[in-house]
C-alpha cells in the first residue's frame, strides 16, 4: 500500500476527489461539483510620490500572476451513477513508490481519458 504523508493527509479536503487539475466536492447524496484552479492575479495598486529632490514619482497599477495562490472556478454538477465510469489503471512504479491496478472513476466526457489512452495507462 502507498503511505499518505502527513502533508498530503492535511491538504486532501474531505468529501472529494482530486483528478487531472480538478477537483470534484461532494455536495449530497452521488452529487459532485467540479472545480478547478485558474491563475490568481493580484492588483498592484498605483501610488504617487515624491523623492528627496523633488521630483514625481510613479509605480504600481499593474496586476502580478501569484505563485502561491490560485483562484477556484466552480465548473459543473455530475452525478457519479450517471455522468462517471470506472476506468481500470494499471499499475506503475516510481523512485520510491509501487502503485497497483486500481479502477477510477472517470467522467464519461472528459477529454482527459484521451490522454490516459495515448500514454498507454488505460484499458
Amino acid at each position: 500500500d502507498y503511505p499518505i504523508h502527513p502533508a498530503e493527509n492535511q491538504m486532501q479536503p474531505t468529501g472529494c476527489l482530486r483528478y487531472f487539475g480538478r477537483v470534484y466536492y461532494w455536495i449530497e447524496g452521488l452529487t459532485v461539483a467540479s472545480y478547478t484552479f485558474e491563475a490568481h492575479f493580484k492588483t498592484i495598486p498605483r501610488k504617487t510620490w515624491y523623492s528627496k529632490e523633488g521630483k514625481k514619482r510613479t509605480g504600481g497599477g499593474y496586476c502580478v500572476r501569484s505563485k502561491r495562490h490560485r483562484t477556484a472556478v466552480r465548473g459543473n454538477i455530475f452525478n457519479l451513477a450517471i455522468d462517471f465510469d470506472t476506468q481500470l489503471r494499471f499499475w506503475w512504479e516510481g523512485a520510491d513508490v509501487k502503485v497497483p491496478d486500481a479502477r477510477l472513476f472517470m467522467e464519461r466526457n472528459a477529454g482527459n481519458q484521451n490522454c490516459l489512452r495515448k500514454s498507454g495507462r488505460a484499458r
